[in-house]
């Protein structure tokens, strides 16, 4: 009869136990969800003004000069210039929203993790950059070098402009990852 007791007592302590910590946490717990789905809403509506703004500045007209469009199509992204600019927002943002959501919920490692991230994420956009140019500028020297040495009548100008352009892209793809912070030595 005591065990049955004691069980009980037992039974009833740890529900006791574990009301107080739900009540402790629940209103941590619905204040992270509030701002995690105020931030997403935040989110959606910068990336929405961002994609039109692009748009409206002409951003794809110059992506397609550039020809940053037959890249997205080779790396077979089906997103426009200004759409891509647009999700980029809506990332860094809800990144943000999860660091302040893992502060609010005492997290700090992940909010630690997630900041990293953050900093690195401007060296990875201004390192794509450079290799898109990069890119551009070396198919260029390429184009010139191969129409040079066609008008001139020199038989290995498509060998020459291809070593060309392999070397220049080499050098690109390097200081694009020396951008990154990776070691290229």
């Amino acid at each position: 009869m005591k065990n049955i007791a004691t069980l009980g007592e037992l039974f009833y302590d740890s529900m006791s136990a574990l009301g107080e910590k739900l009540s402790e946490t629940l209103p941590g717990i619905i204040g992270a969800i509030s701002i995690l789905l105020f931030g997403w809403l935040i989110a959606k509506l910068l990336s929405r003004i961002v994609t039109r703004l692009c748009t409206a500045l002409h951003f794809d007209e110059f992506a397609s000069k550039v020809k940053a469009d037959e890249l997205f199509e080779k790396a077979n992204i089906k997103l426009t210039p200004s759409q891509l600019v647009g999700k980029f927002i809506y990332w860094i943002v809800l990144l943000m929203v999860i660091i302040t959501v893992a502060d609010t919920m005492g997290w700090e490692s992940v909010s630690k993790e997630i900041s990293r991230l953050i900093q690195f994420l401007p060296k990875l956009f201004i390192a794509i950059l450079f290799f898109i140019v990069g890119s551009f500028i070396a198919s260029f020297i390429r184009d010139i070098i191969r129409g040079a040495t066609a008008s001139i009548g020199v038989g290995g100008g498509k060998i020459i402009s291809n070593i060309v352009f392999y070397f220049f892209m080499m050098i690109v793809t390097l200081t694009a990852l020396e951008q990154t912070g990776m070691p290229t030595t």
